[in-house]
């Protein structure tokens, strides 16, 4: 059995990370989840204008290389009841570069109008993302170490 750092590090170690780290990872997707069904039950649709594109850049470097990567966030006006509002996306992507003028349909809540974000399918993609990698490395936690045992009972 390998040591880790002074301490045992066996399948049970790694069936508790996994498990541990599966569930942070469910927990956090459901979590999201609920702040967005609860969000988008109280919010009203409208449409809004993307009045710029900021672009925003970030650089990274590993194994001696440095790499930069170049995204684009929106910054949409819509109005209601008369008066203007704006708010930054939350998301950031190539596909935003050219989407000055574009008219997007928003979600905002009608009680705070300034908490706004584009009706997209995004976020719910994330929140499956989320739950569903989370799943995986649970299930992976609790299944692989019985597959490594039975395989390595089987082949000794």
């Amino acid at each position: 059995m390998e040591t880790f750092q002074g301490n045992k590090f066996g399948p049970r170690q790694i069936r508790l990370y996994l498990v541990l780290f599966g569930l942070v990872f469910m927990v956090f997707g459901i979590c999201f989840y609920l702040y967005e069904r609860d969000f988008e039950a109280r919010a009203d649709k409208t449409m809004g204008t993307v009045t710029e594109v900021r672009l925003e850049t970030s650089s990274t470097t590993s194994g001696g290389r440095s790499t930069t990567s170049i995204v684009y966030r929106p910054i949409i006006r819509f109005e209601v009841d008369g008066r203007s509002y704006s708010f930054a996306s939350k998301s950031a992507s190539s596909g935003y570069k050219d989407m000055k003028g574009t008219r997007l349909e928003i979600l905002y809540d009608p009680a705070d109008p300034s908490d706004a974000r584009i009706a997209d399918n995004l976020t719910w993609l994330i929140i499956g993302i989320f739950i569903g990698a989370g799943g995986l490395i649970f299930l992976a936690g609790v299944f692989l170490p019985r597959v490594f045992k039975e395989t390595n009972g089987a082949m000794g």
